[in-house]
């Protein structure tokens, strides 16, 4: 308001007078309340100004803009904000009406001329949902139905808000992607699971405002924090020579450290220090058991947090794919693990991915775009023909790359168990995932031939179980999963590319996409979502 320079306007716009905006009451601001501000000047500091100065200061700014017309003066003022909460007008309106004696009513907004709200063609498709006669509907519709670029936008208007089915349209798409798009299991998994939740996320860039807690999230940047500095600082040291003492004295060192970076003034509670004593035992116990693991297996780590690269001629390059209408489609993200196995030239991959919760791998969910992380983050390595990648893996002359398999390591660690009592012990790691159906490699992965350390359960006989056979696979079937999950991200990609933005949440036996959706305030379609629940 300071900025107003009026220059003899014949008429003046004076838009949201609402109580407290403008003009802006008297209310406390900046960094110091009212109080510290009178102890300052007590003590010969004088800030700029005070509350009864700046309430001051505004009414003058009001009274100057609304007396600067020469013609009319039009206020507005809103009835809610944008989050629906009722809002009233200024104080300094009710003012200027009672001295007028209320000679100038206030007008709701659908009470004003229709000819006086229609400024363009947004405005004259959204008057259409306003009360209006069924003469001037009509009217509006007939020249609104025979402009071809304002046609559209009626047929549109007339879907009802809880029509679940919708499309952004492929054009507006493609001005949004221009030609690339980057997929990442996360934005794969949240279309899966619902186009519009993906929609409102990743197109519309929605938020809220969520509080911040040592969540799933925080558990698992402190667990990849130990593994990797194990992986990495105690390798060379030798991992497996790792005593029980030296694996504790380490975790307790590394877990004071974070916590002296995440809180840098103190301030900890209780909980979360029970929180991170409790984390530090599940630390210690996991470290231990990847010790023991790393005793009996000859796949070494390689590579930790480590992603594909289109500039980086030794890495691979992420996979590409390319939609009906041309558009790129690249998967980008970021592998917690790579280890490899070298034999007779050869070099066997293996990938490993942490997980906080618990997963569980399955065949089948790959055509339903479920759980591709690890196969996608497989394939994209396995398939590198890139000469400084195959070097570094470590393929000789005339050898070759295979992919050994991916494994999910379920560590557990909900929060829920982080505030069990520390009597408790920690639960421990589960392995499951996809193997090549190899036996050097699988023998690699265990030496001992316990099944402690694969995804795998054997028989009396010493043969995996009909259960196990499933996920192990041949190379000859890679190939073909390989070429299955670029269809299924092919067909995901193109349902993105075309604006498909339907409320159709996935449901699994009694689970459903809504559970836990944070779009669910604004869903098109939480009828249809709970029916669906309670039918499954």
């Amino acid at each position: 308001a300071d900025l107003l320079r009026p220059n003899e306007p014949r008429h003046v716009y004076l838009i949201g007078v609402n109580a407290g905006v403008f003009p802006r009451g008297g209310e406390e601001s900046g960094f110091f309340t009212a109080d510290e501000i009178a102890r300052l000047e007590e003590h010969g500091i004088v800030l700029d100004g005070n509350e009864v100065v700046r309430a001051s200061r505004e009414y003058y700014c009001f009274l100057r803009a609304f007396l600067a017309a020469s013609e009319s003066v039009t206020i507005s003022y809103y009835l809610s904000d944008f989050s629906f909460t009722p809002t009233g007008r200024s104080e300094a309106l009710s003012e200027i009406l009672s001295m007028t004696e209320e000679r100038f009513p206030i007008q709701n907004e659908e009470r004003i001329p229709l000819t006086d709200r229609l400024f363009s063609q947004d405005s004259a498709v959204a008057a259409l949902s306003s009360p209006l006669s069924e003469g001037k509907r009509a009217s509006l519709r007939g020249v609104l139905e025979a402009d071809p670029l304002t046609a559209p936008l009626v047929a549109r208007a007339d879907a009802p808000i809880t029509e679940p089915e919708a499309r952004a349209g492929a054009s507006v798409m493609q001005a949004l992607y221009r030609g690339r798009m980057l997929l990442s299991q996360s934005r794969i998994e949240q279309y899966v699971q619902c186009p519009f939740s993906f929609f409102c996320k990743h197109v519309l860039k929605l938020s809220d405002n969520r509080r911040i807690t040592f969540d799933s999230a925080e558990i698992g940047t402190y667990i990849h924090a130990i593994l990797e500095y194990f992986y990495t600082e105690e390798a060379g040291n030798g991992l497996a020579d790792l005593t029980d003492e030296e694996i504790l004295k380490t975790v307790h060192r590394l877990s004071e450290e974070y916590l002296a970076a995440m809180f840098p003034s103190g301030g900890i509670t209780p909980r979360l220090s029970h929180r991170f004593d409790r984390l530090g035992e599940i630390a210690v116990r996991i470290m231990r058991e990847l010790r023991d693991e790393a005793k009996v297996s000859d796949f070494t780590p390689l590579f930790f947090e480590y992603e594909p690269s289109t500039e980086d001629k030794t890495r691979p390059a992420p996979t590409e794919l390319t939609l009906s209408d041309g558009t790129k489609a690249s998967l980008i993200g970021k592998i917690d693990r790579v280890d490899v196995y070298r034999k007779d030239g050869n070099a066997y991959l293996r990938i490993v991915d942490y997980k906080t919760g618990k997963k569980e791998f399955s065949l089948e969910d790959i055509a339903r775009g479920k759980n591709l992380q690890m196969l996608i983050y497989l394939f994209t390595l396995w398939q590198s023909d890139r000469e400084g990648f195959l070097q570094r893996v470590g393929v000789s002359e005339g050898g070759a790359l295979l992919p050994a398999g991916a494994i999910y390591l379920n560590l557990s660690l909900s929060p829920s168990r982080l505030d069990a009592p520390s009597s408790v012990p920690p639960p421990l790691a589960e392995r499951n995932g996809l193997l090549l159906d190899d036996a050097d490699s699988i023998g690699a992965m265990d030496r001992s031939g316990s099944g402690a350390f694969v995804p795998i359960q054997y028989g009396k006989d010493g043969t995996p179980t009909e259960k196990s056979m499933k996920n192990l696979v041949t190379l000859e079937r890679m190939g073909a999963l390989a070429e299955e999950v670029n269809d299924t991200i092919r067909k995901i990609a193109e349902g993105i590319a075309c604006g498909h933005a339907d409320a159709t949440p996935f449901a699994s036996g009694s689970d459903l996409a809504c559970d836990y959706c944070r779009y669910a305030p604004i869903c098109r379609n939480m009828h249809r979502a709970k029916k669906e629940k309670e039918t499954t």
